[in-house]
């Protein structure tokens, strides 16, 4: 696909001297840098510069609150509580209220990537243009997945086009397929082959580790393939044919892909910074957290904090594990991975290794949770009657895994994904009749890009994969 793209008229950047220097420094929290590339004036950018930049707004922007908990809501792992995320609560909408997010996507994170593939496509530097291109399909897909048809094939093309074409989600995915393959052929590349500059500690997420891109890339790449379940008769199939690719998959949670943020207040964890700066908007204290309680989950310290539960408060705030001050934002899990695969096992029919990889998932969420061996068969003991817990005993397997799925990925946009897929979990609407299955398009688009903006859609208009 030919990567023409978009919007950016606006140029908001350190100076890049400024920005080498800082990266001088490689273990300091001074990486953590803001930085947009404007396609008007090319520039003859560090890609070490940029790709940092893009990881940690990619990190700010999937972990945040735009993403992060107005899923959340959909999803009742949280209660909006004051402000707009009361509103939020009642599924109360303006299309304004996404306008931040499209704009963080777009500019902040995507058009940083684009710059970055042109940059290392141009140098040859084969490992940075891999890397670009498995964020590129991680954020497209996170923004088509959000909204549906979105800008893509003529997006970030700066001054030369700012109304771009929408295309089309099933088109979109077309493409992130192809980013991921691409990546690992670019991953595949000798490293004397592979360019004179090479990521190593600007890469905040494996510092330059390519073989671990190699698994994130062929990973994610089954979260794709399992979202198209609806639509694609062959999914699961697919997903089994791809088990052993080369560089292969996410082996331990180790290899989870995460964006660490720091024990410093302006580079702080997203979801920390919220809830210091916007006390009392949300109560953690919910559907979801209630489910955990009656099943004594060994996550829920880490999760919640539930002082005074037990006397009869109910305002529970975010745990440790995803509310310090230094908390990282996972992107995808070994877990997550393990429970696509007990999904694609269960609903080929072979509930052997569906079980298998359903007590995988399980294990690896609470180990990832601080919990021990221990914790896991006293889980796994106490609950034996329970078909939320127990994958033999349960009569609707699918119901089991995407309920523990949904457990072990509090407060990550993708179970959203999973709700709109399956059905489950068998949630209730906050209000009215139906819960929200997408975004509103941004103010920004419907004010400078309307002619090409999808009509006919709102909140609850499924997008293609959820046909």
């Amino acid at each position: 696909m030919n990567f023409k793209t978009r919007t950016m008229k606006r140029l908001s950047l350190i100076s890049i001297c400024t920005a080498i220097i800082l990266l001088g420094s490689v273990t300091s929290c001074k990486k953590y840098i803001d930085i947009n590339i404007s396609p008007n004036s090319p520039l003859n950018v560090s890609p070490d510069v940029v790709l940092t930049a893009a990881e940690v707004n990619l990190g700010y922007a999937v972990g945040g609150a735009d993403i992060s908990l107005i899923t959340a809501i959909f999803k009742k792992e949280i209660v909006g509580s004051d402000r707009q995320f009361f509103a939020y609560q009642s599924y109360f909408f303006v299309a304004d209220n996404f306008t931040n997010i499209w704009g963080t996507m777009y500019e902040s994170v995507m058009n940083n990537l684009y710059q970055l593939m042109q940059i290392a496509q141009a140098k040859n530097y084969k490992y940075y243009d891999g890397i670009a291109k498995v964020l590129m399909a991680y954020s497209i897909g996170t923004t088509t997945d959000l909204w549906g048809d979105v800008p893509y094939s003529q997006a970030f093309q700066g001054d030369a086009n700012l109304k771009p074409a929408y295309d089309k989600q099933q088109d979109i995915y077309t493409a992130i397929f192809k980013l991921l393959d691409d990546a690992i052929a670019d991953f595949q590349t000798p490293k004397a082959q592979a360019g004179g500059l090479q990521p190593g500690k600007d890469d905040v997420i494996y510092n330059g580790k390519i073989a671990q891109w190699m698994k994130f890339a062929n990973s994610l790449r089954l979260r794709y393939l399992l979202h198209t379940v609806k639509v694609d008769n062959n999914a699961v199939q697919k997903i089994l044919n791809n088990l052993n690719p080369p560089g292969g998959l996410f082996t331990s949670n180790a290899d989870d892909a995460k964006v660490p943020f720091l024990n410093d207040e302006s580079r702080a964890n997203p979801l920390y910074q919220f809830n210091e700066q916007r006390s009392g908007y949300v109560n953690y204290y919910s559907y979801f957290s209630n489910q955990l309680i009656a099943l004594r989950d060994p996550r829920l310290p880490a999760y919640l904090d539930t002082t005074g539960y037990y006397k009869g408060v109910t305002n529970f705030n975010l745990g440790p594990l995803l509310g310090s001050i230094n908390s990282p934002v996972t992107l995808m899990s070994y877990a997550e991975l393990q429970f696509i695969l007990a999904e694609a096992y269960t609903r080929s029919g072979d509930y052997g290794n569906g079980n298998t990889y359903f007590q995988n998932g399980v294990t690896a969420s609470i180990m990832n949770a601080g919990g021990s061996s221990s914790d896991v068969n006293n889980y796994f003991t106490n609950n034996a009657t329970d078909p939320q817990v127990n994958y033999v005993l349960s009569t609707n397997k699918l119901m089991t895994v995407i309920m523990q799925k949904y457990f072990a990925l509090y407060l990550q946009y993708e179970s959203f994904s999973d709700w709109r897929r399956t059905g489950y979990p068998n949630l209730t609407p906050n209000t009215g009749n139906q819960i929200p299955r997408r975004y509103l398009y941004p103010q920004s688009e419907l004010s400078y890009n309307q002619q090409n903006v999808p009509t006919g859609t709102t909140l609850f208009t499924k997008v293609w994969w959820d046909q």
